[in-house]
């Protein structure tokens, strides 16, 4: 009986001795939560300066042609310049006209002859001897003369007389300034190409022609 009074006491002593050690001890005070920190600024980013545009590059120069295509000087020969102021001579008669084509020169002279004449008059001499000096200055290949009139008669008359106006202009050149005959072809075209009207005078003088058709070169 003593020994079971004797557990008891230990028991609450050490309860007492328990509650004693939980009265002293204080309270632990809950640490206060550290303050957030601020968040850190963020730097704003830098803005990016636009990249330059690059320079367009220079278009390749085209290439020199192999070929110039300037147009050369050409170098106009003595004979060449003698016979443009022959042609020039030629028209500055107002019965003239000179044409020049791929073909070669073609010298129309009307008002060449009187009427139902085949003669070579004086002025169709000074005109004609400009044409010789031309012929003389190139390599000629060919000569065609054309006689021509104002058909107002016959037509069987106007042939023979145009033919006879063809060969006496060829023979003139022939004579006078040493061109073979065999290189001059003469044609006689009768009225079968007027230039002008046959009803009146003028134009009747004006079909009264003959057309000198040069074919070559003057160097």
């Amino acid at each position: 009986m003593k020994k079971k009074h004797t557990i008891g006491l230990l028991l609450i002593i050490s309860m007492l001795i328990v509650l004693g050690a939980c009265a002293s001890d204080p309270e632990p005070v809950a640490e206060p939560a550290p303050a957030e920190e601020p968040a850190a600024e963020t730097a704003p980013e830098p803005v990016a300066e636009p990249e330059p545009e690059p320079e367009p590059e220079p278009e390749p120069e085209p290439a020199e042609p192999m070929v110039s295509t300037a147009p050369a000087v050409s170098q106009v020969s003595p004979a060449r310049m003698q016979a443009q102021e022959l042609f020039a001579r030629l028209e500055s008669y107002d019965n003239v006209d000179v044409t020049i084509t791929a073909a070669g020169v073609n010298v129309a002279i009307s008002r060449a002859f009187a009427p139902n004449s085949t003669e070579v008059d004086t002025l169709l001499a000074e005109q004609l001897n400009l044409v010789g000096q031309v012929l003389r200055l190139g390599r000629i290949d060919s000569i065609v003369i054309e006689g021509h009139v104002a058909e107002v008669g016959d037509p069987a008359l106007s042939i023979p007389i145009s033919e006879g106006r063809a060969e006496n202009v060829a023979r003139y050149l022939e004579v006078n300034f040493d061109i073979p005959r065999r290189q001059i072809e003469t044609i006689g075209r009768g009225g079968e190409f007027p230039i002008a009207d046959n009803t009146n005078p003028i134009g009747r003088a004006r079909n009264r022609r003959v057309v000198v058709l040069i074919s070559g070169s003057i160097d």
